[in-house]
């Protein structure tokens, strides 16, 4: 990912229409709740820049400092009750809470687990994809670009988590080689999947400056990895986990510019992906594709065509209709927004910067925001989005109007049909 532009046309006030009911056709559910007004939305008043560097369901996760100690605070009920650890390993990077309670987090050159009863941090064992105990020799290690999602993925009833490293940093380490990550022992084990130095898939050593995350498609149990940045390094990447032997099948599906996404999405039959095309040839957008003919960039079709052409990563939404993409690049001034439709307008934003990616709802309703100023960053530079939202007039962003929480089954949730 690269920075895009960033001049400011905006229009003076954008009113967003009221969302027809849906059908029982719809692959939402027929309980969809339906607004009763329009919204008007003219400015993303960003709050305050919080401690909260992850947070789900019911936990919620601060790096803050308290009495001169910098001190890693957990909550398992939503902030009434806090578990407290002095944060002696430095800047945490990735942070995921299992099925389980059981929780990982990263700093740039190692993984920790924690017990599901809070009662310490143990280093994890990781190891490089030749066996061999990992041995960090830059600053950019297990830092993942986009979001903190806190998916919970099974391959044959067996939770895995899988991840890919992005080297978020300026002056990266020639000797930096990217990787994907996974465990399948709730963090207490860290493997690597793909050196992107020595991993042959297709019978070929790969090469990529680094990941653009990792997604998983539950419909069929295989994983799909973009990567960047450049020419060949931009590449689709498919992987298939054997749980009962612990190893790994992965194909290349595609490359070049065409195959620079940042996000993907799934339903029964189509990949859908938001891109980071960055040359003046290829239109940036939110595109869809049947799975099997994802090889063939001439199948790809639009959903929305950004006309100023930016770079965009992340694609956050709920199921009240509610959509926003994120641009590339650290002086950005302004989010894309629709509802219940693709008609994305260009809204500005409160607080430079560049929004990196998004947690997953806790039982409030309440998404936090990651927002880089300036390189290196980290996870501890977050807001809460949905309170945002709300404020600047999107009243019902992640609200819950049903007793059964759709947004909240977060497979049902990042399966979205968008038709």
């Amino acid at each position: 990912m690269s920075c895009g532009k960033n001049d400011e046309l905006f229009d003076d006030e954008f009113v967003f229409p009221i969302i027809n009911e849906r059908t029982d056709s719809d692959t939402i559910s027929s309980d969809h709740p339906t607004p009763k007004e329009p919204i008007k939305f003219t400015k993303l008043t960003i709050g305050e820049i919080t401690d909260v560097i992850y947070s789900a369901r019911n936990y919620i996760i601060e790096d803050k400092t308290l009495d001169n100690k910098r001190t890693l605070r957990i909550s398992k009920d939503m902030g009434n009750t806090w578990k407290e650890f002095e944060n002696t390993f430095g800047n945490i990077v990735y942070f995921h809470v299992f099925s389980t309670g059981d929780m990982l987090f990263a700093t740039s050159s190692w993984c920790y687990y924690i017990d599901s009863s809070l009662t310490s941090i143990t280093p994890s064992q990781v190891y490089d994809y030749d066996g061999e105990v990992f041995k960090p020799v830059a600053i950019e290690h297990f830092f993942q670009i986009g979001d903190s999602k806190n998916y919970i993925w099974r391959i044959e009833g067996n939770e895995i988590l899988v991840w890919g490293d992005y080297s978020y940093g300026q002056g990266t380490d020639p000797n930096y080689i990217a990787r994907v990550w996974y465990t399948k022992d709730f963090g207490r084990t860290v493997k690597c999947a793909i050196n992107f130095n020595k991993t042959k898939i297709d019978g070929k050593v790969l090469r990529c400056r680094h990941t653009h995350g990792v997604r998983f498609d539950k419909f069929d149990k295989c994983f799909y990895i973009p990567t960047g940045d450049h020419g060949d390094q931009c590449q689709l990447i498919k992987g298939e986990y054997n749980s009962q032997n612990d190893s790994w099948v992965f194909h290349r599906l595609g490359y070049g510019i065409n195959y620079k996404f940042s996000r993907i999405y799934f339903d029964k039959d189509y990949l859908y992906f938001v891109t980071d095309y960055t040359t003046e040839q290829t239109q940036t957008g939110l595109l869809k594709c049947k799975k099997d003919s994802i090889s063939d960039s001439s199948k790809f079709e639009y959903l929305y065509k950004n006309e100023e052409n930016r770079a965009l990563t992340t694609l956050e939404f709920d199921m009240n209709g509610n959509r926003v993409l994120t641009p590339d690049g650290t002086g950005n001034t302004f989010i894309y927004y629709t509802r219940g439709n693709y008609e994305f307008k260009k809204i500005p934003i409160s607080k430079k910067g560049w929004i990196t990616g998004f947690s997953s709802p806790n039982y409030a309703g309440n998404v936090f925001a990651r927002i880089c100023t300036s390189f290196p960053f980290y996870l501890n530079k977050c807001f809460n989005f949905t309170e945002a939202m709300r404020n600047s007039g999107v009243i019902d962003f992640m609200e819950i109007k049903e007793s059964k929480s759709l947004y909240y089954d977060e497979d049902f949730f990042f399966t979205y049909h968008y038709e």
